[in-house]
């Protein structure tokens, strides 16, 4: 059963604050090694889902594959990207096999079926992390963007780069630069992008 913001437990075992490739390795590892930890765990992200902004970023640069092998992947068993692609090897990109993009997000999303993590997200930003203050009964206590908040005694960040980091002379630039002539890689989408094709003539003296 899906947990939302509206019926959250006062307290968890563990909090995962972001629901990338990251936090969904750390999840089915999780699972693998001690089946009890299922339903003593939450994943927050503001998407509500597994992947979105990786997706998004994906889909936004348009990139074709991984850069690493097929061997690294969500599973715990290092050979399950492999026997998923087994009808698919033209989505293992050589020299070295790797996945396509959307066979890998395909591969994500039957990872999280067989693991039944599909209700572990909570849709909800975690603004503010206390750190613990009873020494004999440590909980961290993470603040919501709603103004709830929940215990955990254990919280891992695996936000990624949800976070633009800007350089300082950024700040000094004046407020009438034009902003498409200056943006973050992470605000960039080729989907949108219209290039003017220009011929140069090339000069010979």
């Amino acid at each position: 059963m899906r947990v939302t913001p509206a019926s959250l437990p006062e307290q968890i075992d563990m909090a995962i604050v972001g629901a990338g490739p990251h936090a969904l390795t750390l999840a089915t590892h999780l699972l693998q090694k001690r089946q009890s930890m299922r339903g003593r765990f939450l994943v927050f992200d503001p998407s509500g889902s597994w992947m979105s902004q990786w997706r998004h970023q994906f889909a936004a640069l348009e990139i074709p594959h991984l850069r690493s092998p097929a061997v690294h992947h969500v599973d715990p068993n290092p050979y399950e990207l492999r026997r998923f692609a087994e009808n698919r090897p033209n989505e293992l990109f050589p020299p070295y096999d790797l996945p396509g993009t959307e066979l890998f997000e395909d591969f994500c999303l039957d990872a999280i079926r067989r693991w039944h993590l599909q209700d572990q997200v909570v849709k909800a930003k975690v603004t503010a992390i206390e750190p613990p203050l009873n020494r004999l009964h440590p909980c961290f206590r993470l603040w919501l963007e709603s103004g709830q908040s929940i215990k955990a005694r254990r919280v891992v960040l695996a936000k990624g780069s949800s976070t633009l980091n800007l350089p300082e002379w950024v700040s000094k630039i004046p407020s009438g630069y034009p902003s498409d002539r200056l943006c973050h890689s992470q605000q960039v989408d080729l989907r949108t992008l219209h290039l003017t094709s220009i011929n140069y003539r090339r000069r010979v003296d």
